[in-house]
């Protein structure tokens, strides 16, 4: 578990081991043992930019891929206190910069609410890009369609 980001919202992630092959091996393997995502259940899309984070100072190197929307996910109780599904729109409307008091520090960056939770930090701008991403690619529909 990574210490340095609990309470956070964020997607699994963690160190990569010596067993892991690759950046998505340990995508994959993160998944696994945190929500319980089995690697045939995933549709790799790709890798997005790398992300640095302003509190630790780790580099986040995101994979994007598809699942079928009705999955049954199994929450790993060490590793994670509940999960969330967030809907793609939410990150498609402006986020705010605001800032957040996390473990003694203020941070002050880009964040998204959603059902009275706070998005914030690296999560917010790993969505941010991933947008800017897709609205290169597709034109996307319009908001409440």
């Amino acid at each position: 578990m990574v210490e340095a980001h609990k309470g956070q919202i964020s997607f699994p992630g963690g160190r990569i081991d010596e067993k892991d092959r690759s950046l998505l091996e340990t995508a994959l393997r993160e998944a696994y043992e945190e929500i319980g995502l089995r690697r045939k259940d995933v549709d790799v899309l790709g890798r997005t930019d790398d992300m640095r984070t302003v509190a630790s100072n780790y580099i986040v190197h995101p994979f994007v891929g598809f699942i079928p929307g009705s999955y049954s996910f199994v929450i790993s109780k060490d590793e994670v206190e509940r999960l969330i599904a967030v809907p793609f729109r939410v990150f498609m409307e402006n986020g705010t910069v605001m800032p957040v008091n996390y473990e003694g520090g203020a941070y002050e960056g880009l964040a998204y609410t959603y059902d009275g939770e706070v998005i914030w930090g690296a999560t917010a701008r790993i969505m941010h890009n991933l947008v800017n991403i897709v609205q290169e690619k597709f034109v996307l529909p319009p908001r409440g369609a």
